[in-house]
């Protein structure tokens, strides 16, 4: 089904295709596809009840049950007629023939000739939501004997049909009565991509319709050219107030008509989303025990406005799977930010309240072959645990994202507890009218009375300061406050961007009759995503300041605010913070259940100043050099006080990418320092004469990996060895596949020298090793002990690995293999083919006596035949190779 009828139509025409194409001709199926809104509608037990809040409950109420049998009556009529059109065919209709279809039709026909009346009631009574006058004439229109006659003889019977025809009323019972009147009450599944659309009224959307390039507009130039449209176009502003006024009445109906229980949010920002009340149409008109898989917004595993659905999924419901995806690869034609799961469940009890998801996919391919993905494990009680009151899903990309957030929930507290520890923090809104403002509500605080301009330094001093640090102490001293927005604060950092407003202080103690705090505060930007380079944004305003409402405010009574403040911008905070953010906004939703480390421990945390960037110069705090030691030692601590370790804290900060990406000196800094922690705890040891990560020093050399059992062959050893490989790869969430395992297994070879792996022949592919797929190692993992087991015709995932882990270190250096893991984790299998090659060729050519250049090593591909092709090649251009030599010279491989 759908709103649209051309929709409808299309779908028609491509079943037809379809059918034809397969050799499975479809005759007639007009019965099974249908046009119309299916949220709004009624029910055959809810003519009794209003269809909107607003309208007086008591009206027709004391009718119940008259009509109804009727009803009854008139659908068990159409049903027995309907029921037809799936059955036997009579014996003088053919199959496959133009007399089946008109049979077909007919059926339908005098099935629908028979529902006229039931439908006008429950059109009458979905339409009194938009006409109140027709809930007035309720009564009475459940008495009447002929109702069509009485309805038409009402004066709001032309409004009645406009309404009628404009919003499409879809009922259930009546276009599909074999299914809710049939035994098993319900679809066996219903599959779907509902909107993701918000139930607001749009001004781009309708006045979209009236100029096509307004959609590209937004601000002042939106409003400009909305302006334009009016004075072209005088009945504009009415139809635009009309067409609100319905979007409101639609929203007012899925909120409080009683149809949708399941949908009601947290707040009532939270009920806007229109998906969720399709989740819920769903599961009602699913049978006990059927299936519902849709396609959702990331909102409804972790949005405030689903807390219910999810809570009742929880318990009343078996899910199958979660997979979501981010859009980054441009699935959808949206922005590529944007994140959607593919939803699955069955409507039954959970035999366990437990399921496997993954979330921020890019490929929609692996959904055909599920057991590559890094699922990770879900409980419902975990999930309660985690978020007591939303039930929210953490977007866990893998099991090691779960692993550390369990670490770092074990010693902590929840940001709003007010448990033995807490940080008795106080958030608040612009709503608490004592330092953030509302930029509409509260305009008339930092607008002149007298001339409705805004207040400008320009009229209230003599003489402007140049400095804006001397600006604003001289606007203070006049009993103004610098309103600071979202986009004046960076981590650290306030006064980024001009200030444009300025808080008159007696305005505001005269509407809200108080002024904003005098004291500093800790405030952190409401807009933000988990996508972004970063998430939690705060930082401390200085006394005397005010903020917009696109700032939040933290008020904590048991820790320093610069604690919390390292806390709140830390990788570690904004890690777990990131993993549970849905859509734009940092909710208090999203805090509350926030792991923070207790306050005795967070007041012991080093602190980072929240400096002014107008007087550093600066628009972010890395780029103040003299800062980055102070934001490591903070970092570190916030991580230490979590009980996370290093490798816990490379993993947190090798999950923000773009910051990476856009500040690559820091993000080179903060590598190193992470490569000393390593070292101190002794994780990785550094491969012999290389610095594959840049700050390392050489750490004592590993203890010789002890002999094995006696006896043990050298295709069991290599089982082992290829064993490990795979679980590392698995852990560090990387694919596993044969080309890569087998040039891990040729480097940590040519690194420890243990014989294992010598036979490396001139392939196709590079330096490779047959005996591991062909002779036993392979067939040991997989076959023999289960070690392994493939999920694909090259790709490898643990089985049951723990049974190989005893025999891990009795025939390699664990640590330096891990070296060698951790210098490759970054490379692509094409850069990490052309090192295996390259390497290879190298060596041949030092045995040969010869020098190792760009220049000889293309020649050695040239002149070698299970090589020469690949001299052709763009990746073994004369750059390429150059660059992999100093790379392997400067990594320690040469």
């Amino acid at each position: 089904m759908d709103l649209n009828p051309t929709a409808v139509q299309l779908a028609q025409v491509a079943l037809w295709i379809e059918s034809l194409a397969g050799d499975r001709l479809l005759s007639f199926f007009a019965h099974h596809i249908r046009p119309g809104n299916s949220l709004l509608g009624t029910r055959l037990d809810r003519l009794h009840t209003p269809p909107h809040p607003a309208l007086d409950d008591k009206k027709g109420k004391d009718q119940g049950g008259l009509f109804e049998v009727t009803v009854q009556r008139l659908i068990t009529e159409a049903l027995e007629q309907r029921s037809l059109i799936d059955q036997p065919l009579p014996p003088d209709v053919h199959k496959d023939t133009p007399e089946e279809y008109e049979y077909k039709a007919d059926r339908l026909k005098r099935a629908e000739g028979i529902l006229p009346q039931a439908r006008l009631l429950f059109d009458l009574r979905s339409a009194a939501a938009f006409v109140p006058e027709i809930w007035s004439d309720w009564a009475g229109l459940l008495s009447v004997g002929n109702l069509a006659e009485f309805a038409a003889a009402q004066k709001w019977w032309t409004k009645y049909e406009e309404v009628r025809d404009r919003e499409r009323f879809f009922h259930w019972e009546l276009e599909f009565p074999e299914v809710f009147f049939g035994e098993k009450r319900g679809f066996d599944v219903v599959v779907g991509n509902p909107p993701w659309d918000k139930v607001l009224p749009d001004r781009q959307e309708f006045y979209g319709r009236h100029d096509i390039f307004l959609r590209a507009l937004s601000g002042n130039d939106l409003d400009q050219r909305i302006a334009e449209l009016h004075g072209l176009n005088p009945a504009l502003p009415a139809e635009f107030a009309a067409y609100e006024k319905r979007v409101k009445t639609t929203l007012q109906i899925l909120r409080g008509s009683g149809d949708f229980v399941l949908s009601e949010g947290r707040t009532q920002a939270a009920h806007e989303d229109l998906s969720k009340y399709f989740v819920e149409r769903s599961l009602q008109s699913v049978r006990a025990g059927g299936s519902v898989g849709l396609l959702l917004p990331s909102v409804f595993y972790n949005g405030d406005g689903c807390v219910n659905l999810r809570r009742w999924l929880f318990q009343e419901a078996q899910i199958v799977s979660m997979f979501g995806f981010e859009n980054r690869h441009k699935i959808f034609p949206i922005d590529s930010r944007y994140k959607f799961v593919c939803f699955a469940c069955r409507k039954q009890k959970p035999a366990e309240r437990s399921f496997r998801a993954v979330f921020m996919r890019h490929d929609v391919a692996e959904l055909e072959d599920e057991s590559k993905w890094p699922l990770v494990t879900f409980t419902a009680e975990e999930i309660e645990k985690l978020s007591p009151e939303t039930f929210a899903l953490l977007e866990y990309r893998g099991p090691r994202d779960q692993e550390i957030v369990r670490k770092m929930y074990r010693g902590a507290i929840r940001l709003g507890s007010e448990e033995h520890g807490s940080w008795g923090v106080e958030l608040f809104t612009d709503y608490a009218h004592k330092f953030t403002y509302n930029a509409a509500r509260d305009k008339d605080l930092w607008t002149n009375p007298a001339t409705g301009k805004l207040f400008n330094p320009r009229d209230v001093l003599s003489s402007v300061p140049a400095d804006p640090s001397q600006l604003v102490r001289a606007m203070q001293a006049e009993g103004f406050a610098p309103v600071y927005e979202g986009k004046h604060i960076e981590q650290f950092l306030y006064g980024t961007k001009p200030i444009r407003w300025w808080l008159k202080k007696s305005l505001a103690k005269s509407k809200h009759e108080q002024e904003p705090l005098l004291e500093p505060v800790l405030v952190f930007r409401e807009t933000a995503s988990n996508t972004n380079q970063r998430t939690c944004i705060a930082a401390i305003l200085p006394a005397g300041s005010s903020a917009s409402h696109k700032l939040s405010g933290v008020i904590p009574k048991h820790v320093d605010a610069e604690a919390v403040l390292s806390v709140f911008n830390s990788f570690c905070f904004d890690y777990a913070l990131r993993l549970r953010t849905a859509g734009t906004s940092i909710s208090f939703t999203y805090l509350r259940p926030m792991p923070v480390p207790p306050a005795p421990v967070a007041n012991t945390l080093p602190r980072v100043p929240t400096v002014c960037a107008w007087d550093r110069q600066a628009e972010h705090i890395t780029a103040v050099e003299e800062f980055w030691p102070q934001l490591w030692e903070s970092n570190k601590a916030v991580a230490l006080a979590y009980g996370l370790d290093a490798s816990d804290f490379e993993h947190i900060l090798n999950s923000f990418p773009v910051f990476a990406r856009k500040r690559p000196a820091v993000h080179k800094f903060l590598r190193e320092r992470v490569a000393e922690w390593l070292q101190e705890e002794g994780k990785i040891v550094r491969l012999p004469g290389s610095d594959f990560l840049p700050g390392f020093e050489l750490a004592p050399v590993a203890a010789p990996a002890t002999k094995g059992r006696k006896g043990a062959s050298d295709e069991f050893k290599q089982a082992v060895v290829f064993t490990w490989v795979v679980g590392r790869l698995h852990e560090q969430q990387v694919r596993a596949s044969r080309l890569r395992v087998g040039k891990l297994l040729y480097f940590i070879e040519a690194d420890q020298k243990s014989g294992l792996f010598k036979n490396h022949l001139k392939q196709a592919a590079g330096p490779y090793d047959p005996s591991l797929r062909y002779k036993g190692p392979e067939d040991i993992a997989l076959r023999q002990q289960h070690w392994l087991r493939m999920v694909s015709a090259t790709d490898f995932v643990p089985d049951s690995i723990g049974k190989c882990e005893k025999f891990f270190g009795r025939y390699f250096d664990p640590q330096k293999a891990e070296a060698v893991l951790e210098h490759f984790r970054t490379y692509g299998d094409e850069a990490l083919g052309r090192w295996a090659t390259v390497h290879y060729a190298a060596q041949e050519l030092v045995a040969q006596g010869q020098p190792v250049n760009s220049a000889t090593v293309l020649h050695h591909l040239e002149s070698s035949p299970e090589w020469a092709h690949k001299a052709d090649r763009q990746e073994f251009g004369p750059e390429f190779i150059e660059r992999t030599l100093v790379g392997m010279k400067f990594k320690g491989w040469l």
